[in-house]
């Protein structure tokens, strides 16, 4: 698996360089994998690995989201240079626009589905296809845009 063996990389040079905050995020990282492919009794596959990352990822969005409600700017910016530092290991992601390109491509191609659910799908492997990421949530609010008009 290349993501483990990168993050395994990168902290041997974090420890070198004595950065603290990089150190403790890619063992977090490290250990989150390595309970996964336990879990899964195999070991896992750079896709199973960038699925644990995007939820490492959304964990670090949804905290940044509570310290700022919450009036914590210094723990917001923490997590905010977290999300940074595991977004680098995260394929690129698909802005608003390309993925409004991308379902008017699949509408172009297979027609207006039944159901959107369809839609959304196809989208979403589509992105995997071509090695994006994108948002379920942004394809699902775009998809029924979409097929309101």
């Amino acid at each position: 698996m290349a993501i483990l063996s990168q993050l395994q990389t990168d902290l041997k040079k974090a420890m070198l360089k004595r950065d603290s905050q990089r150190v403790e995020l890619l063992r977090g990282l490290i250990s989150a994998l390595k309970y996964s492919a336990i879990d899964a009794g195999a070991d896992l596959s750079d896709e199973q690995a960038v699925k644990i990352l995007q939820k490492e990822a959304k964990k670090r969005q949804e905290a940044i989201e509570l310290y700022r409600q919450g009036g914590r700017p210094e723990l917001a910016d923490k997590e905010a240079q977290e999300l940074e530092m595991i977004q680098h290991y995260l394929p690129e992601q698909l802005s608003e626009q390309a993925v409004k390109q991308l379902i008017q491509q699949v509408i172009a191609e297979t027609g207006k589905p039944d159901k959107p659910g369809q839609l959304v799908g196809q989208v979403i492997q589509r992105a995997r296809q071509s090695n994006k990421l994108v948002d379920g949530s942004l394809v699902n609010r775009l998809v029924q845009q979409a097929l309101s008009e």
